[in-house]
């Protein structure tokens, strides 16, 4: 990820491919495939109904692993008629989703991809090789244990959940990212259309990486504060799934040369933001 030499269809398997035995080794090669690979407990759980279905031993007979939400209207004015369209083929689609759902809606179990604790795993295989030394464990030990004092002895200035034993853990877990990025991504980015939970996130942290490494960025974790907006490889994946008003408001008032916080911290001392915001 460092080099940026990745391509983003590699976050998505290609079984045919892997049967031609092309593609990256991480497909090909079981070893790797498995090294970077981490098994959720719902993937964990899936696999057990399906043995179970199989065996005629119990297991869900319907699983639904795709969320697509329908507008209330058929109108095409509807501002979501988003793009739901394209995914489910047009009108006859929508209804054919509709009466399909009528139908299974009894009996189907919903299946969660993945938590964002479990995210921690994910990306961390994924796009960062595995820490060996001696030396990775005592600075990610430190690290975690710096952040968890300041959370407790500035109490005030931090939510309450972050002074508990539990947060360093997390912190522990997501090194060296802040926890806090994959809660946004995981509770309030999973949210939007065509938004996908595990690909999306890698996309976008791929972009986050590749860029910090090219700046040369020394900061102990990546915290929310550290996404560079600036880059346009990082907006593109922040605004991809957004409306297309997102980047000049990005431009102006978040991130960037002539941005509006940019020419308030040219007024003022630097403040170092190192958290979660505070609701």
């Amino acid at each position: 990820m460092a080099s940026g030499k990745y391509q983003q269809a590699e976050f998505a398997a290609d079984l045919w491919q892997v049967h031609l035995g092309e593609g990256s080794d991480e497909y090909k090669k079981p070893t790797e495939f498995f090294r970077r690979t981490f098994l959720t407990k719902s993937l964990h759980d899936l696999l057990v109904g399906a043995l179970q279905r199989l065996s005629v031993n119990g297991g869900d007979p319907v699983v639904q692993l795709l969320v697509v939400s329908l507008p209330a209207s058929d109108s095409a004015s509807s501002p979501h008629a988003q793009a739901d369209d394209v995914e489910v083929g047009g009108l006859r689609g929508r209804e054919a989703l509709s009466r399909l759902r009528n139908a299974i809606g009894r009996v189907e179990s919903s299946w969660r991809p993945a938590s964002s604790e479990e995210g921690f795993e994910i990306v961390r295989r994924r796009l960062f090789e595995p820490m060996t030394e001696r030396e990775q464990f005592v600075a990610r030990d430190n690290t975690t244990r710096a952040f968890s004092d300041l959370y407790h002895s500035q109490q005030q200035e931090f939510p309450p959940e972050c002074r508990g034993s539990d947060y360093e853990k997390r912190l522990t877990a997501a090194y060296p990212i802040h926890p806090e990025i994959f809660d946004r991504l995981y509770e309030d980015w999973s949210t939007l259309l065509k938004f996908q939970r595990t690909r999306g996130v890698l996309r976008l942290m791929a972009a986050v990486i590749h860029s910090l490494w090219e700046r040369g960025d020394q900061n102990p974790l990546i915290m929310p504060a550290s996404l560079p907006l600036d880059d346009q490889r990082v907006q593109f994946e922040m605004t991809r799934y957004l409306s297309d008003n997102w980047p000049p408001v990005i431009a102006k008032d978040v991130d960037g040369p002539n941005s509006l916080p940019i020419r308030m911290d040219g007024e003022v001392p630097t403040v170092w933001l190192s958290g979660p915001r505070r609701s």
